[in-house]
């Protein structure tokens, strides 16, 4: 899980062609998705228009950089439909208002957590209003919605006045087949990753946190070794430290 504040920013490597085409200036959320659809990138001509990578074409988001396929996953923001949807319909996550599902402001959004492995939004801090108790983190199963004029929670706390509610049913299946949903997707993400690594060579020694090597330069990279550095949390290292 990271901060938007932890993505934006970090540098943006082409894996194929081994350079830095940029950083990340924006994320730009789709709400029905509940997720980072696309990532603005700039890459220093900000006056020839916004660039654009899809979610689809992120191999990887690290601590020190945000890893895609090559330089053409790369769009002018002008030419996806779906992204200047987004721009005009949408507005930023950030300093969004925070309303209870009472219909109270709570306050406004100071900050919102993504799952770096799929793009979900995990939950949001919510920076409260002077009269209202801070409810610190929101965890995404408490917004109701990620509207066009408001963040629609349920907060932590009993809303003073608020009657007991009972809550609503959830059939086991039903909520076992959203909890698959999510699953599935953050493994299409990782397996595009891996897909992307097979038939690779290591350009330098791989080592996990205790510094001992876990994959030498030079190997030739296969699902087996792939799976090594995975286990260890350097899927994105490797993706950095490969080439055709």
């Amino acid at each position: 899980m990271k901060a938007s504040r932890q993505i934006i920013g970090l540098p943006v490597i082409s894996a194929q062609e081994g350079i830095e085409a940029g950083s990340i200036k924006e994320l730009l959320i789709d709400p029905q998705k509940r997720a980072v659809r696309f990532a603005v990138i700039d890459d220093g001509q900000w006056y020839f228009g916004a660039n654009i990578v899809d979610i689809s074409d992120i191999l990887g988001i690290g601590d020190d950089a945000v890893m895609i396929k090559s330089r053409d996953a790369i769009k002018k923001i002008m030419d996806v439909e779906e992204a200047v949807r987004l721009v005009k319909v949408e507005p930023p996550l950030l300093g969004q208002t925070a309303m209870t599902h009472k219909g109270k402001i709570a306050g406004s959004i100071e900050e919102y957590f993504v799952d770096e492995d799929s793009g979900h939004i995990v939950g949001c801090q919510v920076k409260p209003c002077a009269d209202m108790e801070d409810m610190g983190f929101v965890s995404d199963d408490n917004i109701l919605t990620y509207g066009t004029k408001a963040v629609v929670i349920k907060p932590p706390y009993k809303e003073e006045g608020a009657a007991e509610e009972r809550q609503p049913e959830v059939e086991i299946g039903q909520e076992a087949a959203a909890s698959d949903g999510k699953e599935q997707y953050k493994n299409v993400f990782i397996e595009r990753q891996k897909a992307f690594l097979i038939g690779r060579r290591v350009t330098k020694d791989i080592n996990d946190m205790d510094g001992k090597i876990i994959i030498s330069k030079d190997t030739m990279l296969d699902e087996e070794i792939i799976e090594i550095a995975t286990k260890a949390g350097k899927l994105v290292e490797l993706t950095m430290n490969s080439r055709p």
